[in-house]
Order: structure tokens, then sequence, then C-alpha cells
């Protein structure tokens, strides 16, 4: 199972960053795969309020495609929906306590503990995550 990254979805629709050919590649290879790709719905919604931000200057989108964008990866065939399992809280919990965070991210720490919880990897650009002990990475490159 692959959980991607908030920014990972961003970088494949914003054609201006120099993410997005890797993010999209990526995305081209797992989405008609035979692994899962669990995208938490905290990272929908994340993309949604991100892109369609008054803070966005560049490459903002309208809410429409905003949720065309959601809805397509909600269709690859590899999509699985993830939701917070049983242990999910106590795992988030033991990822802050042990790495510290506070603040923004706690967010990380608890996308973080939706891998652990679901023995999935964790994809992302963020080299950010290595601190959090027990999650299995795939850092985009």
């Amino acid at each position: 199972m692959l959980v991607p990254d908030l920014n990972v979805v961003i970088n494949a629709e914003t054609r201006s960053s120099g993410n997005h050919e890797r993010a999209r590649s990526w995305f081209d290879a797992v989405g008609n795969g035979a692994e899962t790709v669990a995208i938490p719905e905290m990272v929908l919604l994340g993309f949604v309020r991100i892109t369609t931000g008054e803070g966005v200057k560049e490459n903002r989108v309208d809410q429409r495609r905003a949720f065309e964008v959601c809805d397509s990866l909600r269709r690859m065939p590899a999509f699985g929906p993830i939701s917070e399992g049983p242990r999910h809280w106590s795992i988030f919990r033991e990822i802050v306590f042990s790495s510290g965070v506070s603040g923004k991210d706690i967010t990380d720490a608890y996308l973080a503990a939706f891998a652990i919880e679901n023995d999935a990897t964790f994809v992302t650009f963020d080299r950010g995550f290595r601190r959090f002990p027990g999650v299995r990475l795939e850092v985009l490159e």
C-alpha cells in the first residue's frame, strides 16, 4: 500500500512546479498498478483548501477544478480509501512524543500514522518525514 503526501498531489497538478513531472509520472506509474494507492481524505481536503485559497497567487484553481482532480484520483484503478483505524490515535501520539514535533508539523505526524498503522509506504517530496520513527518512506526526488 502506498500513501501519498499532499505535496505529491499538489505537485502532480501544478504544471509550473519543479516537481510536476516527477509527481505526475509517479501517479501515472502507480494509478493502474496492483498496489493500492490509499489517499487519506485529509490529503484531498488539503488539496482543495490550498489550491483554492486566497493566498495562492499563481496556479490557483476554482472549486470545481479542485474537486475534479480529487475525483479523478479517487477513480484511479489502484485507489483505495483509507481512514483512521483503531490504532491511529495511539500511533499518532507516539510519533508526536518521540519526534518532538509541534505546531504545523503535527499534521505530518498525523499523516505518517496512516502509513504506520497500515504497514504502508508514505510517498512524499518532504525529507523531513524521516524524523518520524517507524514510517517507511519513498522520498521522490
